[in-house]
């Protein structure tokens, strides 16, 4: 059920961005969403852990800063683990994925979110961090957001 969890969440957030934002748009958080999957992914990896997690799934959100160069599209990223897999539902905003529009990856396959997970880990806080789940900004409640997603999501 995960993967399909995962598939409704993000064909949810897409739906939101081109075909929803005519109501969506007032709310809370909105500006983050706008341009889907670009610069969406702690939004969107926020609302899909919430979504998971009432679904009755755990997972890590996930914060890296990146530093490797050979990733320098990369300046900073967030996605989740779901029981030593990596989901990313924002990774095709890079260059070197833009035709994956949703990534499943065990932990430690070789691949990008790993490299970048495995470097960031090590330099430390300022470069690593698991959050909680965080559905609101310093500014705005992404609380209505989430249910209008939601409610696409479960097909509504």
């Amino acid at each position: 059920m995960l993967k399909e969890y995962v598939h409704r969440f993000r064909n949810a957030l897409v739906k939101a961005a081109e075909l929803e934002s005519y109501r969506l748009y007032k709310l809370g958080r909105w500006n983050e969403l706008n341009s889907f999957p670009f610069g969406s992914c702690d939004i969107a990896s926020n609302f899909l852990a919430m979504y998971l997690k009432e679904k009755g799934i755990e997972s890590k959100i996930i914060w890296c800063g990146n530093a490797l160069e050979q990733y320098s599209s990369v300046k900073s990223h967030v996605w989740l683990e779901v029981d030593d897999t990596f989901i990313d539902i924002t990774i095709s905003q890079f260059p070197e994925y833009d035709n994956n529009r949703i990534h499943i990856c065990k932990k430690n396959s070789p691949t990008m979110l790993m490299e970048i997970y495995k470097h960031c880990k090590e330099l430390g806080h300022h470069n690593y961090q698991e959050r909680e789940i965080q559905l609101n900004s310093a500014s705005e409640s992404g609380q209505p957001l989430y249910e209008e997603i939601k409610k696409l999501a479960d097909g509504g």
